[in-house]
Protein backbone atom coordinates (compact mmCIF):
# COMPACT_ATOMS: atom_id res chain seq x y z
CA UNK A 1 0.00 0.00 0.00
CA UNK A 2 1.40 3.73 -1.19
CA UNK A 3 1.18 6.26 1.97
CA UNK A 4 -0.60 9.53 1.77
CA UNK A 5 -1.04 11.70 4.73
CA UNK A 6 -4.50 13.37 4.70
CA UNK A 7 -6.17 14.79 7.79
CA UNK A 8 -8.99 18.07 8.50
CA UNK A 9 -11.10 19.15 6.21
CA UNK A 10 -11.52 18.83 2.64
CA UNK A 11 -14.55 20.67 1.02
CA UNK A 12 -16.16 18.18 -1.73
CA UNK A 13 -15.33 21.26 -4.22
CA UNK A 14 -18.54 22.80 -6.03
CA UNK A 15 -18.52 23.08 -10.07
CA UNK A 16 -19.86 26.26 -10.69
CA UNK A 17 -21.13 27.60 -14.29
CA UNK A 18 -21.11 30.28 -16.61
CA UNK A 19 -24.92 30.40 -18.26
CA UNK A 20 -23.73 28.76 -21.52
CA UNK A 21 -22.98 25.72 -19.07
CA UNK A 22 -19.29 26.01 -19.00
CA UNK A 23 -16.77 25.60 -15.74
CA UNK A 24 -16.66 29.02 -14.46
CA UNK A 25 -12.68 29.15 -13.69
CA UNK A 26 -12.64 32.74 -12.19
CA UNK A 27 -15.40 32.03 -10.00
CA UNK A 28 -14.20 28.84 -8.49
CA UNK A 29 -11.11 30.02 -8.52
CA UNK A 30 -12.61 32.36 -6.02
CA UNK A 31 -14.23 30.07 -4.21
CA UNK A 32 -11.03 27.84 -3.47
CA UNK A 33 -9.04 31.03 -2.20
CA UNK A 34 -11.73 32.02 0.31
CA UNK A 35 -11.25 28.27 1.57
CA UNK A 36 -8.28 28.55 2.10
CA UNK A 37 -8.29 31.76 4.28
CA UNK A 38 -11.08 29.90 6.08
CA UNK A 39 -8.50 27.14 7.10
CA UNK A 40 -9.26 23.93 5.18
CA UNK A 41 -6.26 21.37 4.84
CA UNK A 42 -7.28 20.49 0.83
CA UNK A 43 -9.79 19.84 -1.82
CA UNK A 44 -11.61 16.82 -3.23
CA UNK A 45 -12.32 17.85 -7.04
CA UNK A 46 -15.24 16.46 -8.93
CA UNK A 47 -16.47 14.24 -6.91
CA UNK A 48 -20.29 14.16 -6.06
CA UNK A 49 -20.79 17.50 -4.94
CA UNK A 50 -18.49 18.53 -8.05
CA UNK A 51 -20.71 17.04 -10.37
CA UNK A 52 -18.14 14.88 -11.86
CA UNK A 53 -20.07 11.89 -13.27
CA UNK A 54 -22.16 14.61 -15.44
CA UNK A 55 -19.34 16.19 -16.87
CA UNK A 56 -17.21 15.28 -19.88
CA UNK A 57 -13.49 14.27 -19.38
CA UNK A 58 -12.36 17.62 -20.41
CA UNK A 59 -14.68 19.60 -18.22
CA UNK A 60 -13.72 17.54 -15.08
CA UNK A 61 -9.80 17.90 -16.42
CA UNK A 62 -10.69 21.81 -16.72
CA UNK A 63 -11.86 22.16 -13.13
CA UNK A 64 -9.08 20.64 -11.65
CA UNK A 65 -6.31 22.82 -13.56
CA UNK A 66 -8.19 25.55 -12.52
CA UNK A 67 -8.19 24.42 -8.64
CA UNK A 68 -4.22 23.54 -8.87
CA UNK A 69 -3.68 26.91 -10.36
CA UNK A 70 -5.30 28.50 -7.81
CA UNK A 71 -3.91 26.35 -4.89
CA UNK A 72 -0.47 26.84 -6.62
CA UNK A 73 1.05 24.14 -3.84
CA UNK A 74 -0.45 25.36 -0.84
CA UNK A 75 -2.26 22.74 0.16
CA UNK A 76 -3.28 19.11 -0.93
CA UNK A 77 -5.51 18.48 -4.09
CA UNK A 78 -7.39 15.13 -4.41
CA UNK A 79 -9.45 14.64 -7.56
CA UNK A 80 -12.19 12.11 -7.85
CA UNK A 81 -11.47 10.48 -11.21
CA UNK A 82 -14.45 7.80 -11.12
CA UNK A 83 -16.13 7.06 -14.19
CA UNK A 84 -19.75 5.17 -16.04
CA UNK A 85 -16.57 3.95 -18.52
CA UNK A 86 -13.40 2.91 -17.33
CA UNK A 87 -11.47 4.03 -20.21
CA UNK A 88 -12.60 7.40 -19.16
CA UNK A 89 -11.94 6.97 -15.56
CA UNK A 90 -8.40 5.33 -16.93
CA UNK A 91 -7.77 8.67 -19.00
CA UNK A 92 -8.42 11.23 -16.46
CA UNK A 93 -6.66 9.47 -13.95
CA UNK A 94 -3.46 9.78 -15.95
CA UNK A 95 -4.04 13.81 -17.02
CA UNK A 96 -4.73 14.94 -13.49
CA UNK A 97 -1.32 13.02 -12.49
CA UNK A 98 0.49 14.93 -14.94
CA UNK A 99 -1.02 17.76 -13.74
CA UNK A 100 0.71 17.23 -10.20
CA UNK A 101 -2.27 16.36 -7.63
CA UNK A 102 -1.53 14.89 -4.63
CA UNK A 103 -4.03 11.67 -4.83
CA UNK A 104 -7.07 10.51 -7.12
CA UNK A 105 -10.19 8.89 -5.61
CA UNK A 106 -12.87 7.06 -7.69
CA UNK A 107 -16.34 5.18 -7.25
CA UNK A 108 -16.38 1.70 -7.80
CA UNK A 109 -18.22 0.79 -10.93
CA UNK A 110 -21.50 2.42 -10.82
CA UNK A 111 -24.99 1.23 -13.13
CA UNK A 112 -23.61 -2.09 -13.94
CA UNK A 113 -24.27 -4.91 -11.61
CA UNK A 114 -20.93 -6.36 -11.98
CA UNK A 115 -18.95 -8.69 -9.50
CA UNK A 116 -16.44 -8.17 -7.10
CA UNK A 117 -13.60 -9.01 -9.27
CA UNK A 118 -14.16 -6.66 -11.69
CA UNK A 119 -14.74 -4.09 -8.97
CA UNK A 120 -10.82 -4.96 -7.98
CA UNK A 121 -9.60 -5.21 -11.46
CA UNK A 122 -10.82 -1.43 -11.90
CA UNK A 123 -9.23 0.42 -9.44
CA UNK A 124 -6.23 -1.64 -10.33
CA UNK A 125 -6.49 0.13 -14.04
CA UNK A 126 -7.31 3.59 -12.20
CA UNK A 127 -4.23 2.95 -9.94
CA UNK A 128 -1.89 1.66 -12.77
CA UNK A 129 -2.82 4.78 -15.10
CA UNK A 130 -2.32 7.08 -12.67
CA UNK A 131 0.66 5.85 -10.27
CA UNK A 132 -1.07 8.03 -7.71
CA UNK A 133 -1.84 7.29 -3.49
CA UNK A 134 -5.57 6.41 -4.64
CA UNK A 135 -8.79 6.29 -2.14
CA UNK A 136 -11.47 3.98 -2.84
CA UNK A 137 -15.04 5.21 -2.92
CA UNK A 138 -17.84 4.07 -0.27
CA UNK A 139 -20.84 5.01 -0.58
CA UNK A 140 -23.40 2.21 -0.41
CA UNK A 141 -26.56 4.71 -0.48
CA UNK A 142 -26.10 5.60 -3.55
CA UNK A 143 -24.45 2.51 -5.64
CA UNK A 144 -25.40 -0.53 -3.46
CA UNK A 145 -22.43 -1.90 -3.51
CA UNK A 146 -21.45 -3.12 0.34
CA UNK A 147 -18.03 -4.38 1.13
CA UNK A 148 -17.11 -6.99 3.48
CA UNK A 149 -14.02 -7.13 5.75
CA UNK A 150 -12.44 -9.43 3.30
CA UNK A 151 -13.64 -7.75 0.52
CA UNK A 152 -12.19 -4.12 1.96
CA UNK A 153 -8.58 -6.08 2.58
CA UNK A 154 -8.14 -6.92 -1.03
CA UNK A 155 -8.86 -3.11 -2.19
CA UNK A 156 -6.51 -1.78 0.24
CA UNK A 157 -3.84 -4.52 -1.19
CA UNK A 158 -3.72 -3.13 -4.35
CA UNK A 159 -0.87 -0.68 -5.44
CA UNK A 160 -1.23 3.00 -4.50
CA UNK A 161 -4.46 2.28 -3.11
CA UNK A 162 -3.88 4.42 0.54
CA UNK A 163 -7.48 4.75 2.45
CA UNK A 164 -11.49 5.19 1.64
CA UNK A 165 -13.92 7.78 1.59
CA UNK A 166 -16.44 6.54 3.98
CA UNK A 167 -19.98 8.18 2.99
CA UNK A 168 -22.01 5.58 5.34
CA UNK A 169 -24.06 5.90 8.20
CA UNK A 170 -22.67 2.92 9.80
CA UNK A 171 -19.55 4.01 11.77
CA UNK A 172 -19.07 0.45 13.32
CA UNK A 173 -18.24 -0.45 9.90
CA UNK A 174 -15.79 2.16 9.92
CA UNK A 175 -14.22 1.56 13.16
CA UNK A 176 -13.43 -2.53 12.24
CA UNK A 177 -11.99 -0.84 9.24
CA UNK A 178 -9.77 1.51 11.34
CA UNK A 179 -9.04 -1.35 13.60
CA UNK A 180 -8.07 -3.57 10.43
CA UNK A 181 -6.17 -1.36 8.88
CA UNK A 182 -4.38 1.28 10.99
CA UNK A 183 -2.11 2.65 8.25
CA UNK A 184 -4.85 3.50 6.03
CA UNK A 185 -6.29 6.90 5.37
CA UNK A 186 -10.23 6.80 6.25
CA UNK A 187 -12.16 10.02 5.33
CA UNK A 188 -15.83 10.56 6.35
CA UNK A 189 -18.11 11.94 3.81
CA UNK A 190 -21.10 12.34 5.64
CA UNK A 191 -21.12 15.65 7.35
CA UNK A 192 -23.85 15.15 9.67
CA UNK A 193 -21.71 12.31 11.94
CA UNK A 194 -18.55 14.05 11.35
CA UNK A 195 -18.19 14.09 15.31
CA UNK A 196 -19.13 10.62 15.76
CA UNK A 197 -16.81 9.93 13.20
CA UNK A 198 -13.49 11.75 14.65
CA UNK A 199 -14.58 10.57 18.08
CA UNK A 200 -13.95 6.59 16.74
CA UNK A 201 -10.97 7.86 14.66
CA UNK A 202 -11.01 8.97 11.21
CA UNK A 203 -8.74 11.55 9.72
CA UNK A 204 -10.88 13.97 9.17
CA UNK A 205 -14.07 15.04 6.23
CA UNK A 206 -14.74 15.26 2.25
CA UNK A 207 -18.27 16.56 2.26
CA UNK A 208 -20.63 19.25 0.82
CA UNK A 209 -21.41 21.26 3.13
CA UNK A 210 -17.76 22.15 3.65
CA UNK A 211 -18.23 24.24 0.86
CA UNK A 212 -21.21 26.26 2.82
CA UNK A 213 -19.41 26.69 6.10
CA UNK A 214 -15.72 25.45 5.89
CA UNK A 215 -14.74 27.94 9.02
CA UNK A 216 -17.21 25.60 11.13
CA UNK A 217 -15.70 22.40 10.48
CA UNK A 218 -12.15 23.75 10.36
CA UNK A 219 -12.96 24.86 14.14
CA UNK A 220 -15.04 21.33 15.05
CA UNK A 221 -12.01 19.41 13.80
CA UNK A 222 -9.55 21.81 15.44
CA UNK A 223 -11.26 21.33 19.21
CA UNK A 224 -11.22 17.68 18.34
CA UNK A 225 -7.97 17.60 18.22
CA UNK A 226 -7.51 19.38 21.20
CA UNK A 227 -9.88 17.39 23.41
CA UNK A 228 -12.55 20.49 23.83
CA UNK A 229 -15.21 17.95 22.43
CA UNK A 230 -18.06 20.18 24.15
CA UNK A 231 -17.34 23.03 21.69
CA UNK A 232 -16.89 20.38 18.92
CA UNK A 233 -20.38 19.16 19.73
CA UNK A 234 -21.93 22.24 20.00
CA UNK A 235 -20.18 22.65 16.56
CA UNK A 236 -21.55 20.02 14.95
CA UNK A 237 -25.15 21.14 16.12
CA UNK A 238 -24.83 24.22 14.32
CA UNK A 239 -23.61 22.62 10.93
CA UNK A 240 -26.79 19.74 11.43
CA UNK A 241 -29.24 22.27 11.57
CA UNK A 242 -28.23 23.86 8.36
CA UNK A 243 -27.57 20.45 6.98
CA UNK A 244 -31.62 19.72 7.92
CA UNK A 245 -32.92 22.31 5.87
CA UNK A 246 -30.77 22.18 2.78
CA UNK A 247 -32.12 17.96 2.80
CA UNK A 248 -35.54 18.77 2.72
CA UNK A 249 -35.27 20.30 -0.94
CA UNK A 250 -34.10 17.12 -2.27
CA UNK A 251 -31.23 15.61 -4.17
CA UNK A 252 -29.70 14.79 -1.13
CA UNK A 253 -28.78 17.91 -0.53
CA UNK A 254 -27.55 19.15 -3.96
CA UNK A 255 -30.31 21.47 -4.87
CA UNK A 256 -29.91 23.55 -2.65
CA UNK A 257 -26.13 24.32 -2.31
CA UNK A 258 -25.87 26.08 -5.11
CA UNK A 259 -28.59 28.85 -4.29
CA UNK A 260 -26.72 28.82 -0.65
CA UNK A 261 -23.62 29.86 -2.48
CA UNK A 262 -25.60 32.56 -4.50
CA UNK A 263 -26.75 33.74 -1.84
CA UNK A 264 -23.53 34.48 0.35
CA UNK A 265 -21.86 35.78 -2.95
CA UNK A 266 -20.41 33.11 -5.06
CA UNK A 267 -22.91 32.81 -8.35
CA UNK A 268 -21.92 28.47 -9.25
CA UNK A 269 -24.84 28.38 -11.56
CA UNK A 270 -27.41 25.98 -11.74
CA UNK A 271 -26.69 22.35 -11.33
CA UNK A 272 -25.52 19.71 -14.22
CA UNK A 273 -28.98 17.82 -15.39
CA UNK A 274 -30.29 15.67 -14.43
CA UNK A 275 -29.91 16.79 -10.80
CA UNK A 276 -32.90 19.65 -10.15
CA UNK A 277 -33.03 23.22 -10.00
CA UNK A 278 -34.50 24.98 -7.18
CA UNK A 279 -37.39 27.43 -8.30
CA UNK A 280 -38.12 30.93 -7.15
CA UNK A 281 -40.68 30.19 -4.50
CA UNK A 282 -38.67 26.85 -3.23
CA UNK A 283 -35.39 29.86 -3.12
CA UNK A 284 -37.48 32.05 -1.30
CA UNK A 285 -38.32 29.21 1.69
CA UNK A 286 -34.53 27.99 1.62
CA UNK A 287 -33.62 31.43 2.92
CA UNK A 288 -36.40 31.71 5.21
CA UNK A 289 -35.38 28.91 6.83
CA UNK A 290 -31.71 29.92 6.99
CA UNK A 291 -32.83 32.94 8.01
CA UNK A 292 -35.20 31.51 11.15
CA UNK A 293 -31.89 29.82 12.08
CA UNK A 294 -29.44 32.85 11.95
CA UNK A 295 -27.14 31.91 9.25
CA UNK A 296 -26.31 34.80 7.50
CA UNK A 297 -25.75 36.80 10.38
CA UNK A 298 -24.01 34.18 12.55
CA UNK A 299 -20.06 34.57 12.17
CA UNK A 300 -19.31 30.55 12.33
CA UNK A 301 -21.26 29.99 9.58
CA UNK A 302 -20.22 32.85 6.52
CA UNK A 303 -17.89 35.07 8.50
CA UNK A 304 -15.59 33.05 6.14
CA UNK A 305 -17.61 34.33 3.09
CA UNK A 306 -17.28 38.51 4.19
CA UNK A 307 -14.34 38.91 2.61
CA UNK A 308 -14.37 36.89 -0.77
CA UNK A 309 -18.24 36.67 -1.17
Amino acid sequence: MSTLTLRGIYPATLTPYIPSGQVNGPTLKRLVEAHLHAGVNGFYVGGATGEGILQTVDERLAAAKFVMEQVGGRCQVVVHVGAVAADDAVKLARAVAALGVDAIAALPPIFYKVPFDAVVDFYRQVASAAGLPLLVYYIPGLNGLTFSDEQFDELLAIDHVVGIKFSDYNLFVMQQLLERHRQAVVMSGNDEVLLPALSIGAHGSIGLTLNIMPGLYVALYRAVTAGDFRTAQELQHKANRLIAIILRFGAGGGSAVKPIMNMIGFDCGAPRLPLPALDGPQTDRLREQLTRIGFFNDPIYTGWAKDHG
